[in-house]
């Protein structure tokens, strides 16, 4: 999807392709870092368990 005037202007994401997986798991890691102050490898590997885990559930 694109927003145009006289020919320029920005691509617009495609609100039905986003993977809510992809989200949660980046929304859970930010959560983990900002708010719990967790450090960035126990949020690497929490966010890569969560995700095999989703990929395991379908």
């Amino acid at each position: 999807m694109s927003v145009d005037w006289r020919g320029i202007g920005p691509d617009l994401p495609v609100l039905s392709s986003i993977d809510w997986r992809a989200a949660a798991l980046s929304a859970m890691a930010m959560i983990a870092m900002f708010r719990l102050r967790l450090g960035m490898l126990p949020t690497l590997a929490i966010c890569g368990l969560a995700g095999m885990v989703l990929a395991a559930l379908g």
